[in-house]
This record gives C-alpha cells, structure tokens and sequence, in this order.
C-alpha cells in the first residue's frame, strides 16, 4: 500500500489527471480487502479447528431464508454481515479438516474442489429475482 500510495502522489505530483490516478489506485487497492479477511480467519484458526462446517453452513442457509425466503431485513441489516462471516468459515473450516488430516483421500480432495467450483458458480449468479 505504501507503494501505491507513494506512486500515486507522484503521479498526482507529475501532472497525471486525477481521476485515472483514482482509478487506477481502486483497481489496486480493491483486492486488498480479502488480506483483512485472511486475517480474521486465521486469528479465528483455534475456535474454526472445534468448529465442523455443518454449523457455519447451517447459520449461512439460515440467513438465506430469513433474506430470501421469508423476505426479511435486508443485507445491511446485520443478517447479511452474519452471511459473510458465516460464509467465509465455511471453506476454511473445511480447510483445517483437510490439513488435519480429517478428510482424507483423493476422491474427498475433487469433491472439495467440484464442490466449490459449484458453489461459485451460484453464488456468482446470486438469489433468482422476483419480478
């Protein structure tokens, strides 16, 4: 970040205009928010070792119904931050069962790896819309 920011005064400094200097700034810094949640799970390493993924699972389908199913608070209304956390423990989770030695197998290593290629792809094109 200290690069960027370094450059980015410079580039100001050098008569670049402001708002490409902006944008490119956004294109780099955008990505770095995923090293905060980095951060996060591996501080939580200790309690998401305890943890099996069915219970962040099942406080993620949960969200989803009250959100979607049931119509409820929207995603600033603390149901959807619940999702994003309850979300991200997931994988991990999974993740320290896989380096403990828990899921064993090459067979468990492709589903892991077909299983959240599948899940990408539903999260990527998000909840059906209702017209």
């Amino acid at each position: 970040m200290g690069v960027w920011s370094a450059a980015a005064v410079a580039m100001l400094a050098w008569g670049a205009d402001p708002g490409t200097v902006h944008a490119l700034v956004k294109l780099v810094w955008s990505p770095m928010w995923f090293l905060l949640v980095f951060a996060a799970l591996t501080a939580a390493t200790p309690l998401a070792a305890r943890l099996h993924p069915v219970w962040p699972l099942a406080a993620v389908a949960l969200a989803d119904l009250v959100r979607f199913g049931l119509d409820g608070p929207s995603w600033t209304h603390g149901v959807g931050w619940t999702n994003v956390a309850t979300g991200w423990l997931v994988p991990y989770c999974l993740g320290v069962l896989w380096a403990r030695g828990r899921l064993d197998g090459r067979l468990t290593g492709w589903a892991l790896l077909l299983g959240g290629a599948a899940a990408t792809a539903v999260i990527r094109d998000g909840p059906p819309v209702r017209r």
